[in-house]
């Protein structure tokens, strides 16, 4: 195999310096955002506003990545790792819907279970007269007054 084409180098290298751009201004935004009362777009990356929420504390840095839902990324403290986490989220989205899908499914069958439950005609009030009435002959006989 030989050397790629030069131009496919400096395709690359312009990614490069692209990403880290990115990387930079997303950082660089993120930090200066913090405590800010009023939700922001930074930008769209890849289909999705990347949005810097309101109050956000700097000790835990987070964007929200928004299309028709809202989606929270926390971010760690490098550049490279933040558009990592949100290349990586947004790679990984069939994974979170897998999972939502499967919350869903079990919330479903825990509702089916408690209609069930409530549908039961278990009346206790009949065994709580009988043994109020025990009771009220073993008072009777012990010599046990109510007040």
């Amino acid at each position: 195999m030989g050397n790629p084409p030069a131009t496919e180098i400096c395709l690359k290298k312009e990614e490069a310096e692209n990403r880290k751009n990115l990387r930079e201004y997303i950082t660089s935004a993120v930090r200066g955002y913090a405590l800010e009362t009023r939700e922001k777009t930074l930008m769209n990356y890849r289909g999705f506003d990347i949005v810097l929420p309101a109050n956000m504390a700097r000790e835990k840095p987070y964007i929200c990545l928004s299309r028709q839902g809202k989606y929270y990324v926390e971010l760690g403290d490098t550049e490279i790792g933040n558009l990592l986490r949100i290349d990586n989220y947004l790679d990984t989205l069939d994974k979170h819907l897998e999972k939502l899908k499967v919350g869903l499914s079990n919330l479903i069958e825990k509702e089916i279970e408690l209609k069930a439950e409530l549908a039961k005609n278990e009346n206790y009030s009949e065994q709580i007269e009988k043994y109020s009435a025990e009771v009220e002959k073993l008072d009777k006989k012990l010599g046990v007054n109510k007040k």
